[in-house]
């Protein structure tokens, strides 16, 4: 076995034993297991989308690898959209992320319709 192999087993016995230990009660080894497994899950999560969905579909149409290919500016709008449901993040640009949120019910109220 590698080296790299024999830590990661030992690091997964270690944080599965403290997962288990909430059932005697809440300790800082929970705490900092539950911390290390959400942290990595959003990570993991925050990854995989951009490779699989926004590199694929929206990268990739703007910005083509292919100098033949012409780029597809019909995208430029879900980009915007996009960015702007970021400064939901931004305490001041708060009100911004409305014109995202409010073009996303309404193109769905009218498709359901």
């Amino acid at each position: 076995m590698l080296l790299t192999e024999i830590i990661g087993a030992w690091l997964a016995a270690f944080l599965t034993l403290s997962i288990l230990s909430f059932l005697f009660k809440e300790n800082p080894l929970y705490k900092i297991a539950e911390h290390l497994f959400v942290g990595t899950s959003a990570g993991w999560g925050v990854v995989i989308a951009y490779w699989q969905v926004i590199d694929p579909n929206l990268i990739n149409r703007l910005f083509p690898d292919d100098p033949s290919v012409s780029p597809e500016f019909k995208y430029i709008i879900p980009l915007i959209l996009g960015l702007l449901m970021l400064t939901r993040l931004v305490p001041k640009l708060y009100w911004l992320a409305r014109f995202s949120i409010a073009y996303i019910v309404g193109v769905f109220a009218g498709l359901r319709a």
